[in-house]
């Protein structure tokens, strides 16, 4: 229902016309890796809500939600992080502030429940998730998914990769993600601010 909702608001807020907006809501309705998602109980249908909540808060000025919603989704799913780069280049603090905020409230409030040594291990394993072999099954459509189906063997995960070469697969997902960010900050510095 959120996602559907979501989609509609889009649909008006942008002005789509009858055509578009019914062919978008359609195309959600129909499209099966979102019931897959609430067939396992995936956060992702949250997420698109949560991130086009974030892009109308910034594109109103709503720092706060922007803010809180990119802390709440950054704690719960280390989602949205590399829009930090975009927030720095605009000069979006009160954005930055406000996430940070949240991630600090909700970490703070979670240590009765979780202990610090949950955070610490947390912290210590973030960098090496991208690392880990199993994200080369077809599952994960991921930039570094893709090139570890490409070039890095697993017994198990990745029996049969194009070549055996792990490290061009870690050095094309970072060119790649790298590229598309300098593209985007690029871009978005000749865009007119809000």
């Amino acid at each position: 229902v959120a996602v559907v909702f979501t989609v509609g608001f889009i649909v008006y807020a942008e002005s789509f016309d009858r055509t578009t907006g019914s062919i978008a809501l359609l195309v959600v309705v129909l499209y099966q890796p979102l019931f897959a998602n609430f067939k396992y109980g995936q956060f992702y249908g949250l997420l698109f809500v949560a991130l086009t909540a974030i892009w109308y808060g910034l594109k109103y000025q709503r720092h706060w939600i922007a803010g809180g919603l990119l802390g709440l989704i950054l704690i719960m799913k280390t989602a949205g992080y590399l829009l930090f780069p975009m927030l720095i280049v605009g000069r979006k603090w009160w954005v930055i502030g406000w996430s940070m905020v949240t991630v600090g409230v909700i970490g703070v409030l979670s240590l009765p429940i979780l202990g610090v040594e949950s955070w610490l291990t947390f912290l210590r394993i973030f960098p090496e998730y991208s690392q880990r072999p199993s994200i080369a099954v077809t599952a994960y459509q991921t930039i570094p998914g893709f090139f570890k189906r490409q070039f890095a063997f697993h017994e198990y995960w990745n029996p049969s990769p194009l070549i055996d070469l792990p490290l061009l697969a870690t050095g094309l997902s970072l060119a790649i993600l790298a590229g598309m960010l300098i593209i985007t900050l690029w871009k978005g510095r000749g865009q007119k601010q809000s």
